[in-house]
């Protein structure tokens, strides 16, 4: 809710602008502006919300864009004179699409794909030539050797005799 909003001062759009601000947030992180402040209560959040000019820093996503973070700043103004407008909003940098050589996603399965895809590349210090695929296998492969190395075997074949006793078909475990 917009400060003009909880001091029912009457409110226009703005305060439509307001509320999209803190539900971006609240989408970024999971956790809606300043209730890291307040955990327990709503009524002090209100307060807050009133008397202090935009959400703290903290609150704001740390991989946000600087773009993002300052449409959100725009966004969350305390002032509504000082807001920026739907309009305004629109012509955002934040709110352009990314440069052709910037990576688009499809949807939200290939956009954390991507970004393991980037960590991945950038924690194991890959070169820029290796494909998905290369990535995918290696990480497949990592995958089956910490299943294996963490793997009981006398465990699995305890299983297989309790499942034979009860009737079931035995489990076959099998590592390519």
């Amino acid at each position: 809710m917009s400060p003009e909003v909880i001091l029912c001062r009457g409110h226009t759009t703005k305060a439509d602008i307001y509320s999209m601000g803190a539900t971006i947030i609240h989408m970024q992180t999971g956790i809606p502006p300043w209730v890291n402040r307040y955990p327990r209560s709503a009524y002090p959040s209100y307060l807050y919300i009133i008397h202090k000019q935009a959400p703290p820093l903290e609150d704001i996503a740390e991989d946000c864009s600087t773009s993002m973070r300052e449409l959100l700043e725009a966004a969350l103004e305390r002032n509504p004179n000082h807001r920026l407008s739907a309009a305004d909003l629109l012509k955002h940098e934040a709110l352009h699409p990314p440069p052709e050589e910037q990576p688009r996603c499809q949807s939200l399965d290939s956009a954390l794909f991507e970004r393991k895809r980037l960590l991945a590349r950038k924690e194991l210090q890959l070169p820029e030539n290796i494909t998905g695929n290369d990535i995918r296998l290696t990480y497949l492969a990592l995958c089956r050797f910490y299943f294996v190395s963490k793997l009981d075997l006398s465990e699995c074949l305890e299983t297989n005799k309790t499942q034979k006793a009860s009737g079931k078909a035995p489990v076959k475990l099998s590592v390519r």
